[in-house]
């Protein structure tokens, strides 16, 4: 792995303008996203350059930079880091039109953004041991999960923004899962407090409820169960492995698995994984998902998780506060608490201990966590009317806050206002740069296409 690669990435631009979003055919899409991320973002517009970064602990994670190099400047560009959700990746940041994807829109408001890939997704998945890039191996793919992407990940992808683009303050934006990552970081890592200007929370998944849905609710149940079950190689098939065949399309690998052999061997799990994947992937068939893109949607999602993850989530349901993995249920890892943490039980994450400005957005539909569950959040952390919003959006449900064509309507336009209005008033320069890039995105021929918006606060 060159040095070449880590400090200038793969760059590609290609001389496309795009017009409108019907200035090219879904089958281009399509093509280019089968085959480069790079030249499926260059189709809209956009320069993507990949950057690894290399954890403490060895993993190699592909960051993906997206800018548009017409709105881009160096010292005014403030970069943006997007923290994916499970069993996701960069891709869902920048999957649906250029004026619908949180990444197009911030590059094309001026931003330098940044998109993280986790460990064990699919452009995540090698190691350097010795020197050497290698493949992951079953003890590795057991620290595969948000408590070690909070650890580890989260700070080399920092860490290498700082470092590439020569900023010193960053803005956060993560989504499910990526915002429980963001969460369980920023409590107890606090190097990085003073670096970040806000951190916008999208839907973040760091408390389950009464109403969460029921599928998922009696899914978590089996979760304690599923170690006693499965004998040592049969456990490490299942948890020590990326799940998914990431070579084929993302909703293939999932059909395969289910109906694999090693799937059937404790179907106990298969059950809880597959509740969970459907919540995760959602269902098609809503107004807010655009059904002609489903094709692109499938091509890298799901883009990977481990069973150590999935299980790690279902085991906090039930409790007020969320804990690292108790590896004593898991003896099949050859771990203990003792071990990996030097004490019986594993640590406590105190959510309240996250210091830095942060900007909730909550759903009223949401599967993972209902208006009361929010509530509650609200209430325990202290959050401010001004700091979250609660949004109806005509049924706006979890994932829908990153693949609905119409998220924008209902949380970017909302997100990038209150990004604009912090840059702008850093100093004069950057304000006097702000109201520029508003002005061009608003001269970009698309056409707004949102309903009337209704009241965001219940």
């Amino acid at each position: 792995m060159a040095s070449e690669r880590n400090v200038k990435g793969y760059i590609l631009v290609l001389a496309v303008t795009v017009c409108s979003v019907s200035a090219f055919r879904l089958d281009q899409e399509l093509d280019l996203l089968n085959r480069t991320n790079l030249g499926y973002a260059a189709l809209h517009g956009m320069t993507l350059e990949s950057v690894d970064a290399v954890t403490a602990d060895g993993w190699v994670l592909q960051l993906h930079r997206v800018r548009n190099m017409k709105t881009f400047k160096k010292s005014l560009s403030a970069p943006v880091l997007l923290s994916h959700g499970c069993a996701c990746s960069s891709v869902d940041f920048m999957v649906n039109p250029r004026n619908e994807s949180l990444a197009f829109m911030l590059a094309d408001r001026g931003y330098d953004v940044w998109a993280i890939n986790y460990r064990a997704n699919k452009f995540s998945d090698k190691m350097i041991k010795g020197g050497r890039a290698t493949k992951p191996n079953a003890t590795d793919f057991y620290r595969a999960t948000w408590q070690y992407m909070a650890e580890y990940d989260f700070p080399a992808a920092l860490d290498k923004v700082l470092q590439v683009t020569g900023q010193k303050k960053v803005y956060l934006i993560g989504q499910s899962m990526g915002a429980t990552t963001l969460f369980a970081a920023l409590s107890e890592n606090k190097k990085y407090d003073d670096k970040i200007l806000l951190y916008a929370a999208l839907v973040p998944v760091i408390r389950f409820g009464n109403d969460t849905a029921e599928s998922l609710k009696a899914s978590f149940s089996l979760a304690p169960t599923i170690p006693s079950l499965a004998g040592p190689e049969t456990f490490e098939s299942l948890f020590g492995r990326q799940l998914f065949d990431l070579s084929i399309p993302g909703v293939e690998a999932l059909k395969e698995f289910i109906q694999s052999t090693v799937c059937s061997k404790v179907p106990e799990f298969c059950e809880l994984m597959s509740s969970l994947m459907e919540a995760l992937m959602g269902g098609n068939a809503n107004p807010h998902i655009n059904q002609t893109r489903e094709a692109l949607y499938n091509i890298h999602n799901p883009a990977g998780v481990t069973a150590m993850n999935l299980y790690q989530f279902a085991r906090q349901f039930g409790k007020s506060v969320w804990e690292k993995m108790d590896y004593d249920e898991v003896a099949q890892t050859g771990k203990t608490n003792m071990q990996e943490y030097g004490k019986t039980k594993p640590p406590r994450y105190n959510f309240s201990d996250v210091t830095v400005p942060v900007q909730y957005y909550f759903t009223k539909n949401d599967k993972y966590f209902g208006v009361a569950t929010a509530q509650s959040l609200i209430k325990d952390l202290g959050i401010k009317d001004s700091d979250y919003k609660m949004i109806d959006g005509n049924g706006l449900e979890h994932h829908d806050t990153v693949w609905g064509w119409d998220a924008r309507c209902y949380v970017y336009d909302h997100l990038l206002d209150r990004l604009d209005a912090l840059e702008s008033s850093r100093s004069l320069i950057r304000k006097v740069f702000r109201q520029r890039m508003s002005r061009s995105a608003k001269s970009l021929p698309f056409e707004d296409g949102c309903p009337t918006k209704p009241k965001s606060r219940a």
